[in-house]
């Protein structure tokens, strides 16, 4: 897989590869999914086409490879472009946290003032 490029199916033993689609879209508007179109037709069926699916993850790898439907291929990829949560939100939410528990700590008398 080439990202806005191309999907392709490898041989395991060698041989020629099969190109499952081409970069085509996004699907909708939240780019969590492409869509490569065009693959090389399947004998007596359509022309391949390949959804990928991007997943929250700590690094860029390909999670899984499906074929739910007769020349339709889905991959599931994990990044860590599509989290949600930014490091500079998650410090910020540990910060929260723990000013919270100070804060709980002074009103029931176990915590105490900084000098």
């Amino acid at each position: 897989m080439c990202f806005f490029d191309k999907t392709e199916q490898k041989a395991k033993k060698g041989g020629a590869t099969t190109l499952l689609g081409r970069w085509g879209e996004w699907d909708g508007d939240s780019f969590n999914e492409q869509i490569y179109k065009d693959g090389l037709k399947c004998w007596q069926g359509p022309d391949r086409l390949t959804r990928v699916e991007f997943v929250c993850g700590a690094s860029t790898e390909l999670l899984s490879a499906e074929e739910p439907a007769r020349c339709e291929y889905t991959f599931k990829v994990a990044t860590p472009i599509v989290c949600r949560e930014t490091v500079q939100e998650a410090e910020a939410e540990v910060e929260d946290e723990d000013d919270g528990e100070q804060a709980g700590e002074k009103a029931h008398g176990h915590g105490h003032d900084e000098l």
